[in-house]
């Protein structure tokens, strides 16, 4: 298919806004798949020539004419080119749109034939027609891993011969080291001097001892000193 020059694109965009009363009828019949599916684009370039509606699944042309156009040379010489290229095309006039749209309607649906055909299953493998794709969840984060945990060891003092803590293999608690003994020389040799305290402070008495009261003189001895 040839190239489509730009000019005839603006010229296709243009006629979209500015359709006929019969373009705008029939337009209002095979827009949005209404007939058997298939789906018709209008005002669709086909260089050199603009078709009213085009259906490129099918290569279906439907063209609405005036009574201008009967026994045009030039819409002869168009279905031919359009022909040659593959499209059929399906003409009808502006009073049969208007006054039987159901009957434009039975004859593009004859034309079309069946329902358009599935479309092709997406690259990378895929299934038939009506296939449900499964609903994807949120990849699930991944459990956090166990690290073996090491057997409990006694650091304060060293393992016993044959391997494992205390608390590892399971048997009795090893006896505790017996103290160095003293002499041979080193630090610990030297006898160990008891701690010297100082002797306890006697506690004062509750009691304090009295005094000795003054001796009063006898009264005999008194008189007799005055006599």
């Amino acid at each position: 298919m040839p190239r489509i020059k730009e000019d005839t694109r603006d010229r296709a965009r243009t006629m979209r806004h500015v359709p006929t009363d019969a373009e705008r009828k029939l337009w209002a019949i095979l827009r949005r798949r209404q007939i058997g599916g298939w789906y018709f684009r209008r005002q669709h370039p086909i260089p050199p020539y603009i078709a009213d509606f085009a259906c490129v699944e099918a290569r279906l042309v439907v063209e609405v004419d005036g009574s201008q156009h009967a026994d045009s040379a030039y819409d002869f010489a168009r279905d031919e080119h359009l022909r040659h290229h593959g499209w059929r095309v399906l003409r009808f006039w502006n009073n049969d749109v208007l006054n039987n749209p159901e009957g434009v309607a039975r004859m593009t649906g004859e034309a079309l034939g069946g329902p358009p055909p599935p479309p092709p299953p997406p690259p990378g493998g895929g299934g038939g027609e009506g296939r449900i794709r499964p609903h994807r969840h949120p990849p699930t984060p991944p459990a956090p891993s166990r690290l073996p945990v090491p057997a409990l060891r006694d650091h304060r003092r060293p393992d016993p011969p044959g391997g494992g803590g205390p608390l590892a293999g399971g048997g009795a608690r090893p006896p505790p080291r017996p103290p160095p003994a003293v002499g041979g020389g080193g630090r610990l040799d030297r006898p160990i001097a008891a701690p010297t305290t100082a002797p306890p402070r006697p506690r004062p008495s509750a009691r304090r001892s009295a005094r000795p009261a003054p001796r009063r003189p006898s009264p005999s001895r008194s008189c007799r000193a005055s006599g």
